[in-house]
């Protein structure tokens, strides 16, 4: 109880909050905006569809699929800011500490969701790159990690689309195991982040 009782020690900590939210703030929405610039100068060149092996496709070079969040560090970067401010704000009003620390936390979880919609709505705008799983339906895969028979279970599949090479969670239709290196076809979007898929025909038929 002895920091809370101790208001300077306090409005430094607020004060050191503020500006270190503020700068990494900052830096990340440069950061931010010098990479989606440099994105679409490469995004104007012809689109080609990497025919190569999916499964030996480097990690790194992987598009992950783009989710609506309700956390990304801007946002986190943003609360730190909002409470740092807030707080310092608050303090200097002579207002109580417990109070202080509840009015900023609220105020810095609102100010963390909505740059977090700002940060999605920016990419859905400026990104070229974007791979969406509801618009790989009838796109054709391998599976890169095995999926279980059960529809509970969950593996992982590869494929390449005009965006890029992506790599999303999968679950298995007919309830039949899928091992590494099985070829498949998208049915439908479970969610978001996973998928519906079956073994390809000329699979099935080997």
């Amino acid at each position: 109880m002895g920091i809370l009782q101790n208001e300077p020690l306090l409005l430094k900590i607020f004060s050191y909050m503020f500006y270190t939210g503020l700068a990494a703030f900052v830096v990340s929405c440069a950061a931010e905006i010098i990479i989606t610039l440099k994105n679409k100068k490469k995004s104007n060149a012809p689109s080609n569809l990497y025919k190569g092996d999916l499964l030996s496709y480097p990690k790194k070079k992987i598009v992950k699929p783009i989710v609506p969040k309700t956390v990304s560090y801007i946002g986190v970067f943003g609360f730190i800011c909002v409470f740092g401010m807030c707080g310092k704000l608050l303090i200097d009003t002579d207002m109580a500490v417990i109070p202080t620390l509840i009015i900023s936390f609220f105020i810095s979880v609102a100010a963390q969701l909505a740059l977090t919609l700002m940060k999605y709505a920016f990419d859905l705008k400026n990104k070229s790159n974007l791979i969406f799983v509801p618009n790989l339906i009838n796109m054709k895969g391998v599976v890169v990690s095995d999926i279980p028979a059960d529809q509970m279970g969950l593996g992982e599949i590869r494929l390449a689309c005009e965006n890029g090479v992506t790599q999303i969670r999968a679950k298995s239709m007919d309830e039949v195991a899928l091992t590494k290196g099985t070829k498949v076809n998208i049915l439908y979007a479970d969610s978001d982040r996973v998928v519906v898929v079956e073994r390809l025909v000329e699979e099935k038929t080997k």
